[in-house]
């Protein structure tokens, strides 16, 4: 079957088949007439010259001339390469299985320095200029880096216009097309050496992974009748042709990017799934999974679940799903153990940056959520599973507490995309815990105190971050509020510094949906009937001191007997000695423990403003006690009285 497609603007009257067969035919000439004049020789030197008097028509400082449809070439980046030539038509590149176009002789030992130079090409416009100009000089293997390179280009942008604007620009390029069909090309004539059972030569596995990868990164794969999707299913017996050969990061690459795709091939991912099983189970190949990798391939299976395929019967082997987990999750508790997390604040940074590149806190929560979205509350009836995730929550404590002493110390390594616990990771790992029915106090509670610190980021107007800039997600910030009605946790902070926002800036809710909002409503709502009694108490404590004030002017001799007083001298005593000792709490702690335990133990603004309006009752009260010049009794009996009012 031949692939043939029409690029009306690359039609030229030139052919890299007819040029290098030109090539071969003067080269036999040569050959022949050298071997009419002079004596046969292998030595090296005669090997070399013969590859210089095949190639001198090409190469710089020679004294022959050019041939006519070669231009002569230049030397780019200490390479040579190929002065710009005129393009060859697609109907001329494009082959058919079994006469797909070898590559000029001479641009063999090339492929190393052409690799190189692609990597050196920073924009689209500079990489698909030269394709079009040297496609022909490239293998299969720096083909495929170029859509590679593409779509790590792709990636760095972060703007959603930005990279819808790039995409139809590329999706509208002629060169990338047909660097997209040259690649396919050299795929179905990998296939046909396959059917011959004979070797597949210029692929290899992590060429295949690559572009399979670079394919759906770059977005091209959206829809079944996409050119993506058909390269990505040519692709597909390659794969599992290379599969013994493959490493675990290519695998896992390998599933995470069907699993993006809009039709993904269950079949063969299910394949992936059974060898990566195997290798789980190995000791010796365990070691070479790192956290990426199982993150990357438990989250395919999760989101292929999602879509409600039958993955046990797609794989043919009942429990296969249930077997590939259990090795993810013993290959992640043994990395698990190997880490040394500690909260050391001298080397906080240091320590974090350390256990972010060993296990960061994206993989760690994105393995718990597809393990709940999988399973539910089976992680938590499982004993293994079980196991697993308390090893999950001791460890995301110990990173939530850094993050929380990062963003109060205002680090350099919190601000970063992977720093710590971001909101995505906050949001998720509350949804795990609680579809897994293993949510506890403790855990919610940082939650709640970092997601609360990372709205006070909001406020602050540095170069390490925006000011006005929501980071939140909607469905990310209504899994923290449905965590808040479940009463397990105090999130009175965090829902009072959300409706500050809220309030000063409405505009960042527009684009809420209506379910969205219902939910924000509501935990307003729970907000102010917690506040509502602190408020009416607050008042209540206001009223009385300006009575007592009140009464202290209006007796001129000052006293209040003891017999007068309601409640005995010893309660009244007590009473006055447990409410200086929780006054003077705040004050005793250390501003960074103050901060703790205000998103920890349930302190929201109101209750720290009611520390602070009986703080100044007391001293208030003190200065009276001063001014009095009655007996000590006497006006300990008074400040009690106030007290106790």
């Amino acid at each position: 079957m031949t692939t043939t497609i029409v690029l009306p603007e690359m039609e030229k009257a030139w052919s890299p088949f007819a040029a290098f067969q030109q090539l071969q035919k003067q080269k036999a000439e040569e050959a022949q007439q050298q071997q009419q004049s002079e004596p046969s020789d292998t030595s090296e030197t005669a090997s070399e010259q013969s590859i210089q008097s095949s190639t001198s028509r090409y190469l710089p400082g020679v004294a022959s001339a050019p041939h006519p449809h070669m231009p002569v070439p230049t030397t780019v980046s200490n390479m040579v390469l190929p002065l710009p030539v005129p393009p060859p038509t697609a109907a001329q590149t494009i082959a058919a299985p079994g006469l797909v176009a070898r590559i000029p002789e001479f641009a063999v030992p090339l492929q190393p320095k052409l690799l190189k130079h692609i990597n050196t090409l920073s924009t689209k416009e500079e990489l698909l200029n030269w394709v079009s100009q040297c496609h022909f000089l490239l293998d299969p293997i720096n083909l495929v880096t170029c859509i590679y390179r593409l779509a790590r280009m792709f990636s760095c942008i972060r703007s959603p216009d930005a990279r819808a604007l790039w995409r139809a620009d590329l999706m509208a390029n002629h060169t990338f097309l047909l660097l997209m069909r040259t690649v396919q090309s050299h795929l179905l004539h990998a296939q046909l050496m396959m059917m011959h059972n004979e070797e597949v030569k210029g692929l290899d596995a992590r060429c295949v992974s690559n572009l399979i990868w670079a394919i759906v990164k770059l977005e091209v794969a959206t829809d079944s009748n996409t050119l993506g999707s058909e390269l990505v299913l040519t692709a597909s017996p390659l794969v599992v042709r290379f599969l013994p050969n493959s490493s675990c990061q290519g695998l896992a690459n390998l599933l995470w990017s069907y699993a993006k795709m809009a039709v993904p091939p269950v079949e063969v991912m299910m394949v992936i799934v059974s060898r990566m099983t195997e290798m789980l189970q190995d000791p010796h190949a365990a070691h070479s999974f790192d956290a990426q990798a199982l993150s990357n391939s438990v989250w395919a299976l999760a989101h292929i679940r999602s879509k409600e395929v039958d993955l046990d019967a797609a794989a043919g082997k009942p429990g296969c799903v249930k077997m590939f987990l259990q090795g993810v999750a013993n290959v992640a508790s043994m990395l698990l153990r190997g880490l040394d997390t500690r909260m050391d604040l001298s080397q906080l940074q240091a320590c974090m940056m350390e256990a972010e590149k060993r296990f960061s806190c994206q993989a760690m929560v994105n393995i718990v959520w597809s393990f709940a979205t999988m399973l539910g509350d089976e992680c938590s009836k499982h004993p293994d599973f079980k196991l697993f995730f308390m090893q999950i929550r001791r460890e995301a404590i110990i990173r939530l507490h850094a993050t929380s002493s990062g963003l109060q110390l205002n680090h350099a390594w919190i601000h970063k995309l992977a720093g710590g616990f971001n909101e995505q990771a906050l949001s998720n790992i509350v949804y795990a815990f609680d579809k897994a029915d293993m949510l506890d106090k403790e855990l919610l509670q940082w939650v709640f105190n970092v997601a609360a610190l990372r709205l006070d980021r909001m406020d602050r107007q540095d170069d390490c971050f925006r000011p006005y800039e929501f980071c939140f997600k909607p469905q990310e910030l209504c899994t923290l509020l449905r965590a808040a009605h479940q009463y397990i946790a105090q999130p009175w902070t965090f829902l009072a510094k959300l409706e500050k926002i809220v309030h000063a800036r409405p505009h960042i809710i527009s684009g809420w949906s209506t379910a969205e909002l219902t939910e924000l409503n509501r935990s307003f709502t729970l907000l102010r009937n917690f506040t509502a009694p602190l408020m009416q108490q607050r008042q209540q404590q206001q009223q009385a001191a300006a009575a007592a004030a009140a009464a202290s002017l209006a007796n001129p001799a000052g006293l209040l007997s003891l017999d007068q007083s309601t409640m005995p001298l010893q309660n009244i005593q007590h009473l006055l000695l447990q409410q200086q000792r929780q006054a003077a709490m705040p004050m005793m702690m250390p501003s960074q423990q103050l901060q703790n335990m205000a998103g920890l133990s349930g302190f929201n603004n109101t209750a720290m403003e009611l520390l602070l309006a009986q703080e100044g009752l007391q001293q208030a009260l003190a200065q009276y006690q001063q001014a009095q010049t009655m007996s000590a009794a006497s006006n300990a009996a008074l400040l009690f009285a106030n007290l106790s009012s």
